[in-house]
């Protein structure tokens, strides 16, 4: 796991982290990370929870973390991200939630495999495409 949630951290997200290849947990939440998501942390092949929550994190979402397949949490709210989202969302299967509000977002939601991967949470509002999304 790595966690360093809630520590008034700046700068940016350092490419090196994409070679803790085995992290199951991060954590980076209510921080004041800017700049891009780095796309090498696409090789978090085990990844289960990614909380990038409230921080300054700018540019689009890499495509490589279509690669976590076994994310079951996404957390990117308030942040200045932008573009679409990755159509690699798609192959996502195991997730449940994903909190996206307060970018910059544009274009359609990916498909996702809402019958197969127990989403129960979408929330995109602020988004031109978005509204929040709950199970039944």
């Amino acid at each position: 796991d790595f966690d360093v949630s809630r520590n008034d951290i700046g700068g940016t997200i350092p490419t090196e982290l994409g070679a803790w290849v085995s992290l199951d947990n991060f954590g980076v939440r209510l921080n004041a990370l800017s700049g891009t998501l780095p796309t090498e942390v696409g090789a978090y092949s085990h990844i289960v929870t990614f909380f990038g929550d409230d921080n300054m994190i700018s540019g689009t979402l890499p495509s490589e973390i279509g690669a976590w397949m076994n994310i079951t949490q996404f957390y990117v709210t308030s942040n200045e991200l932008s573009g679409t989202l990755p159509s690699q969302l798609a192959q996502w299967t195991r997730l449940s939630e994903i909190y996206a509000f307060n970018n910059n977002f544009t274009g359609a939601v990916p498909p996702l495999s809402l019958s197969t991967s127990g989403l129960c949470r979408l929330t995109l509002s602020n988004a031109p495409f978005g509204n929040t999304f709950e199970c039944p």
